[in-house]
């Protein structure tokens, strides 16, 4: 799988994460994550709320 799946799969099973959980979570240079955080914000599949990331179902 590549980063911004796993990204959205994990961010999906969890419903509420932070950024830093996601890190640690994820084995994947913060980059990477933070670059399909961005990506699947833009096609609306997550938001942001404060600190936290929801999936958007």
């Amino acid at each position: 799988m590549d980063v911004k799946s796993e990204v959205e799969k994990v961010v999906k099973e969890s419903g509420w994460i932070t950024a830093s959980q996601l890190f640690k979570v994820l084995p994947y240079p913060a980059p990477e994550v933070n670059n399909a955080i961005i990506q699947l914000i833009k096609e609306n599949k997550i938001e942001r709320r404060g600190r936290y990331f929801h999936y958007l179902s």
